[in-house]
This record gives C-alpha cells, sequence and structure tokens, in this order.
C-alpha cells in the first residue's frame, strides 16, 4: 500500500479549504481543476521555466527514482555531498512529504529554490508582497500561496534536519519570470518543446539537443530572496476557514486527518463558490464534494454564492446570519450604491435577488443609455476580436515573459440596410513566426475607414497599446519597418489611452472603439447572466428572449447564398434548441477545438482564471500548441480550422447582441 502524505500540493488544497483533503486525489469526486495535464502544462508554463531554471545549475543531478521511498533514499544521498545541487529533492518529515524544485547545498548551507511561472518585477521590489505595515498582502500580487508553498518545504527541511543532526542553515527562494529582462535570442520557446507520451497521460518537456547557458541568451529569470515572508509565514497563525492556529499544530493536524482519511467538518462560506469538486450534472457517476457539505440546503435554487462579484468575506458574513438563499435576503442586507447613469455592480447584483421577472419582464434594458449610446455611432459599423496568447518563455527575440503576442483577429461588418456579413479576418500561427505587424497591417487593410468600431471589453484596446509601445520601442532601437509609422497613426485613431495611473485619459483616437461590454455592464441584465456580461454568457442570454434573433437564425442562413457571407461556414443555423426544448448555446454548436482532449478539461482551458496561457482561453491554448507541439500536418490544420470558426462567432456574437438591443428598442417605441 502506498504510504499517504500531505504534500505541498494537499497543503496549498488544506488552506482554502481543510475539507477539501477529503476529496482531493480521490477519483471518486469531481474535481474540475482536475484538467488534462497537458492543457495544465501549456497553461502555467512550469515545465518550461522548470527546464530553463535547470539550465544555471549545469552541475545538478535529478531525482529520477520511482516512489516516494526511494526518492527519498535518493536525495538523502545526494545530501551526504559536500557541494551539491539535485533537481526535484525529495524530503520528508513525519507524515509531510515534499519535492523541491532545486536544492542547492554548499557546506552546511542549504538553498530551498522554488521555481514558477510567475512573473517578478524587481523595481517594485518588496511591494510585491507586503502590506505598508511589513505584513504579507492578502494578494500580495498573487504570490502567497508560492510564499506559502515554499514555507511548507522549508518546514519540512527543518525537521527532518533538526531529527537527522545535520545542522543545516536554510534560506529559502523563489525563481520567478523576471519582466524587466526582455529575451536576447530568437526561438527560445522552440528549444522547450511538449511531448505527450503514447497515452496522453503523461507530458513532458524535450529540450533542444545542445541548449545551454550559452544558447539561451539573458537569463529571463530571477531568485529572489522571500525568508523574511516565509519565516512571517512560519511563525503567525495560519488562517483558513474555520481554521486559525501556528503552523506545526495546523499542518500535523491536517496530515493526521489526510493520513487517516478523516473528513474535516467543513465550514461553509463565501470561499465556497468556486469550489473545483462541485459536480451540478445529477446523472454524472462523480461524486460532489460540494453537495455533499452543503447537504442541508437545496442547491439548484439561488444562493449568495451566485451574487455578482460580492467579496468572498461578505457572501460568509451573510452565510452565518442563516441567509443562505437569495430569498432569506432583506432590504439592508446588500448595500446599494447608485450613480447618474448606468447599473452598479450592486444594482446588479439586486435585479439578482428581487428583479421582478416576468413573463413581461424577462430582463432590463436601460432604453435612455442605449439610445443615446446609438445615436452617435456611424455607419458602416465594424465589430472586431482579437486573440492573443502570452507565455512563460518568449516567443520572440525582445519579448518578455508573459508579453502577449495577437496572432487573429475577425470582422464583421453592417451597413445603414442591416446587412451583415463576416468582413475580414487574420490568422498567423507557423512556429516561430512573430505575426505582430502583419497583424496590424491586416486589421488596418480590411478595416474601413469610416464608421464605428466595436469591442466586446477593453481588451483590444489594450492589446493595440501594447503593439503601439512595441513598435514605438523598435522605431526608437532603429528596427522597425518603413510602414512604422503609418501603422502607429492607425493604432492612434483607434484607441484610448490612459496615464501611469489609469485614471487620466492622455489619448483619445478620432474612431476610438466603441466597448459593447462597457454599455451591457451598464444598460442590460439577464437573470441567466448571474450578473456577468461576458459574451458567452450575454449571447444565450439574448437569444433565449429575442424573436427577432430567433426568425432571423434560426433559418439556414447563415453562409447562404443571398444570405451573411461567412468565411467559415456554409448554409448555418445558430438558432437551435437542445432535447429540452431550450436555445442552445451557439458556442456548444461549435465542434471542440481539440479532438485528442477530453471537452470537460477543454472547459477548463476557456474558464479557469487560474490559466495563465489565458487571455482568449481555448484560441490561445491553441497557438501555444501550434508553438509547443510537434503536430501533424493535419492536426494543424484542424487546429487552424477551429481558431477561424470560434473568433468568427465571437464577433458574430456581438452583432446578434447588438440586433437584439437594436429590436427591442424599436419594438418598444411601437
Amino acid at each position: 500500500m502506498t504510504n499517504r502524505y500531505l504534500t505541498k500540493s494537499r497543503f496549498k488544497t488544506a488552506v482554502e479549504c481543510p475539507t477539501k483533503l477529503a476529496f482531493t486525489g480521490n477519483k471518486a469526486y469531481a474535481n474540475t481543476k482536475d484538467e488534462d495535464d497537458f492543457l495544465k502544462t501549456l497553461a502555467d508554463g512550469g515545465f518550461q521555466i522548470g527546464e530553463l531554471a535547470k539550465l544555471i545549475y549545469p552541475t545538478g543531478i535529478e531525482v529520477k527514482a520511482s516512489g516516494h521511498e526511494a526518492q527519498i533514499l535518493e536525495t538523502e544521498e545526494l545530501l551526504k555531498r559536500t557541494d551539491v545541487v539535485i533537481f526535484e529533492g525529495a524530503i520528508r518529515w513525519g507524515h509531510l512529504f515534499a519535492r523541491v524544485d532545486i536544492i542547492k547545498k554548499t557546506g552546511s548551507h542549504i538553498e530551498l529554490i522554488e521555481v514558477k511561472a510567475k512573473t517578478y518585477d524587481p523595481a517594485l521590489k518588496e511591494l510585491n508582497f507586503e502590506n505598508k505595515d511589513g505584513t504579507i498582502s492578502a494578494s500580495s500580487n498573487g504570490m502567497l500561496p508560492y510564499l506559502q508553498d515554499v514555507a511548507f518545504q522549508k518546514f519540512v527541511f527543518e525537521k527532518l534536519s533538526l531529527d537527522k543532526g545535520w545542522g543545516f542553515n536554510i534560506d529559502s527562494f523563489l525563481m520567478l519570470c523576471d519582466k524587466s529582462v526582455a529575451c536576447t535570442v530568437d526561438g527560445l520557446n522552440q528549444k522547450f518543446k511538449l511531448e505527450r507520451s503514447g497515452d496522453k497521460k503523461k507530458t513532458s518537456v524535450v529540450v533542444e539537443p545542445g541548449t545551454n547557458l550559452s544558447t539561451i541568451g539573458e537569463s529571463i529569470l530571477a531568485k529572489v530572496d522571500v525568508n523574511k515572508y516565509v519565516d512571517q509565514i512560519l511563525k503567525n497563525p495560519i488562517v483558513a476557514p474555520g481554521v486559525e492556529g501556528y503552523f506545526e499544530s495546523v499542518v500535523t493536524n491536517w496530515a493526521k486527518h489526510y493520513v487517516d482519511d478523516i473528513r474535516i467538518t467543513p465550514v461553509l462560506g463565501g470561499h465556497c463558490t468556486k469550489c473545483e469538486f462541485r459536480c451540478d450534472d445529477s446523472s454524472s457517476p462523480l461524486k460532489s464534494g460540494f453537495h455533499e457539505c452543503w447537504k442541508d440546503f437545496d442547491m439548484t435554487q439561488p444562493t449568495v454564492l451566485d451574487l455578482y462579484r460580492l467579496k468572498s468575506d461578505m457572501k460568509t458574513e451573510l452565510i452565518l446570519k442563516k441567509k443562505v438563499y437569495l430569498s432569506d435576503l432583506e432590504d439592508g442586507d446588500l448595500t446599494i450604491k447608485l450613480e447618474d447613469k448606468g447599473l452598479t455592480q450592486s444594482e446588479r447584483r439586486q435585479l439578482q435577488v428581487d428583479g421582478g421577472w416576468t413573463d413581461e419582464r424577462k430582463f432590463f434594458l436601460d432604453h435612455q443609455i442605449t439610445e443615446e449610446q446609438m445615436s452617435s455611432w456611424t455607419f458602416p459599423y465594424a465589430f472586431i476580436d482579437f486573440e492573443t496568447c502570452a507565455v512563460a518563455v518568449p516567443f520572440f527575440k525582445g519579448k518578455r515573459p508573459y508579453a502577449p503576442v495577437a496572432f487573429q483577429f475577425s470582422i464583421h461588418t453592417m451597413d445603414e440596410h442591416g446587412t451583415v456579413k463576416h468582413a475580414g479576418e487574420f490568422l498567423e500561427a507557423d512556429p516561430g513566426k512573430n505575426p505582430t505587424y502583419n497583424f496590424v497591417r491586416e486589421l488596418k487593410k480590411q478595416l474601413s475607414t469610416e464608421g464605428t468600431v466595436f469591442m466586446w471589453s477593453s481588451y483590444e484596446n489594450t492589446t493595440l497599446n501594447r503593439i503601439y509601445k512595441d513598435i514605438s520601442e523598435d522605431l526608437a532601437n532603429q528596427v522597425a519597418p518603413s510602414d512604422a509609422g503609418e501603422l502607429i497613426d492607425f493604432i492612434n485613431s483607434l484607441t484610448v489611452r490612459k496615464d501611469e495611473s489609469g485614471k487620466k485619459v492622455v489619448h483619445r483616437g478620432a474612431r476610438a472603439m466603441v466597448d459593447l461590454c462597457a454599455m451591457a455592464e451598464k444598460a442590460f441584465f439577464h437573470p441567466d447572466t448571474k450578473g456577468r456580461s461576458s459574451i458567452k454568457v450575454v449571447l444565450p442570454a439574448v437569444m433565449k428572449d429575442s424573436s427577432w434573433l430567433k426568425a432571423r437564425y434560426s433559418q439556414k442562413v447563415y453562409g447562404a447564398e443571398g444570405g451573411i457571407d461567412s468565411c467559415n461556414f456554409k448554409n448555418h443555423a445558430w438558432w437551435q434548441l437542445n432535447d429540452q426544448g431550450k436555445v442552445k448555446n451557439p458556442y456548444e454548436l461549435l465542434s471542440p477545438m481539440f479532438d485528442d482532449v477530453a471537452s470537460e478539461a477543454q472547459q477548463v482551458a476557456e474558464d479557469d482564471d487560474d490559466f495563465e496561457v489565458k487571455e482568449g482561453g481555448a484560441a490561445s491554448t491553441a497557438f501555444a500548441r501550434l508553438q509547443f507541439e510537434n503536430l501533424s500536418q493535419k492536426s494543424r490544420a484542424n487546429m487552424k480550422s477551429s481558431l477561424l470558426r470560434y473568433c468568427e462567432l465571437d464577433t458574430l456574437a456581438m452583432v446578434m447582441v447588438y440586433e437584439a438591443w437594436r429590436e427591442w428598442l424599436t419594438h418598444e417605441k411601437k
């Protein structure tokens, strides 16, 4: 029987919620974070950054033994050397176990180095991690879980050293992606290809032969001393749902419960909102840990966990007051903030609680705001969507870690007669080829010089401003192409830029793009969206209650002769019903982006905020696969075809939402 240990990953899970220890690693329970290993590898970039870090220590020895006990023995044998660098060293104290990315031993001095594919800005120094009073920030630029990870390793190693009589002096470090350093070589990412095993259950990184310190250019990694923060974590109480106690007592208690498989009594609260062990499909063979914790409540009913952007501690406060269901809430339970124009976040929450929805009032549309906005728009309309990818190991020379690369766009247009067509698209995803300049050139070429340009969220504006900065740097370094000035003028015509504070507008282009998502947040609410304004949430909600969209898109007019021009579809109907007689989400009508990855895992790639590769979800993941993986020509062609179809639907979705709003306004006037 394999020994059960509280590992550092289990420890991290317990900090989120100790009850999760009963579910984690248990295949009987659904786990939305148990995504495809390959997609996860693409997402966090950890495998590739880990291999890059190893190059910094060319004499390092990797522990390759199988099984906990063999790994521990191999590590302890290596630690007998006076000086040694160990990769993936295994340490154990009691029922606590950790594998350390890098252990550097120099005499009696130990450096524990945890490698993370996370950006670090040395210009900010301690502000990355600290509150003004010197304590670790709860957000700490997202670093707190990593600092706790390192603290767990140091705790185990110190206890082990004490028991063994080693007398080691232990320091802790994070090795992070230095966002202040630009890559100095082209094709760095191509030196770290991803490879899947035959059964596709294991992913590894294949380092290009001959890759060493001399071939990777200036290091994009920074070794950051985190002793100060680790010591704080070890000395101060750990706070987790239902738990507040000092490190050793809390960790050893968690280990005992995990090893003996004794479930820790759940403490219900706002932290349950994003529980990965939730399964709402009653026909699924997998258990739902979430529902087991909430067994005394009917979770098919709307609860405070569903409240739009309400802070976790405020949800917990309501739950402690026995106000679990939205129907339990009374006047005064939620603070309502009003603005002169448009819905606030708190008003959206109030609409969730008591919107007064009936067959006559199925949604809310602020006619005044919508009409006022629409009156300022001019034809032809252009609806655009970009796809970008940002990964740890830069694609191109001059790029910094996680610098986004714009590789795709789609454009739908509408004229004054309401004629819609898919007017253009661009995709450049060949390995090692920088698409940036061609992306902007094609956008400039395909986009009309007149009319209003629409985006959904400010992302397109942000992307063009990033490209503007890149081209400006190229001009300053005298490496820009001859049309760089024209491209900058084009970008300036479409964008809005703010100062470093993000509050004051310092530039507004003559055709600055209109953000339909911002308009939706202020002027539109549908109960099915639960307050959210993502295009993938708003579109199916709008389709549900728009008779105009039903009449138009239930016919196979899209991509049909005499219908709506399309680059990637033929004779397609977007308004379709499922087996329950409900309107299908149009995105569910598309084939999966990948034919070799489970659909559930692909959904995680689309939805999970932890996916660093995610700036466009599945599309970004597809681009990364096209860059990092050795794919057949057929697989490449299929993936590119899927990218084109997904991006086309994104801009068509914007058109359909606009059409529904317009028709609702017209109908109201009549």
